[in-house]
């Protein structure tokens, strides 16, 4: 009798968590997109930010984040195999390659130093990397030169050379967290969270230098 009833009911417990994960997975989809969305939305608004002189953008920084993120979305696309993932990623690629074009031709490429060098050596080194020992280790390694390919920037607003509005960079680590959030709910390996949890974190330390740098309202 008892086995009647686990027969009877089995099939609507499967059915009930096959339904969850469903719902989950479209969620995942929803967040993802969101996220990619958001960082297109960010971009627009760095753009006119830029256009207005409210940011005073580092020519040599976006040079060396947008060849990074060509070698983010390669790796990572690669070693996820999932498109939802890689929907930020993506967007983050083509609006970067937009905005150093804009950036270029509103400031000109300005004045490599030691530590630029060593930046730009540092991606050559992900990339070989990823071309001969494989897509993974080529992303990690890629967290490491994004953390470092972030000083430029930070030491340039700490000495009041640079400006950033604030805006774009908390919409971007917003991005990021949700891209986050898609991670875990389509989790496959830890490794597929370094990439949005490094990026959330550098974005969001610019977006507080901002905040602090922002001017203050004299009476």
């Amino acid at each position: 009798m008892v086995r009647v009833a686990y027969a009877s009911l089995n099939p609507i417990f499967v059915n009930s968590i096959q339904k969850r994960k469903e719902s989950d997975m479209d969620t995942a989809i929803l967040l993802g997109f969101l996220a990619a969305g958001m960082q297109l939305v960010g971009y627009f608004l760095y753009w006119k930010s830029s256009r207005s002189g409210e940011t005073n953008s580092n020519p040599v920084s976006w040079l060396i984040w947008t060849y990074g993120s060509l070698i983010s979305l390669g790796t990572y696309s690669q070693m996820t195999g999932d498109w939802v993932k890689s929907l930020l990623p993506i967007a983050c690629a083509v609006a970067c390659v937009f905005i150093c074009f804009q950036v270029f031709r509103q400031n000109g490429l300005g004045k490599l130093d030691r530590f630029d060098y060593v930046v730009l050596g540092l991606d050559l080194v992900v990339t070989v990397v990823w071309y001969f020992v494989g897509p993974m280790p080529a992303n990690l390694l890629d967290q490491g030169s994004t953390i470092v390919s972030f000083f430029p920037l930070i030491r340039g607003m700490v000495k009041g050379i640079n400006k950033e509005a604030q805006a774009p960079w908390l919409i971007w680590t917003i991005a990021y967290l949700l891209l986050g959030v898609t991670v875990v709910m389509r989790y496959d390996k830890w490794e597929d969270l370094a990439y949005p949890v490094v990026c959330a974190v550098m974005h969001m330390i610019i977006w507080v230098i901002a905040l602090i740098k922002r001017p203050r309202l004299t009476l």
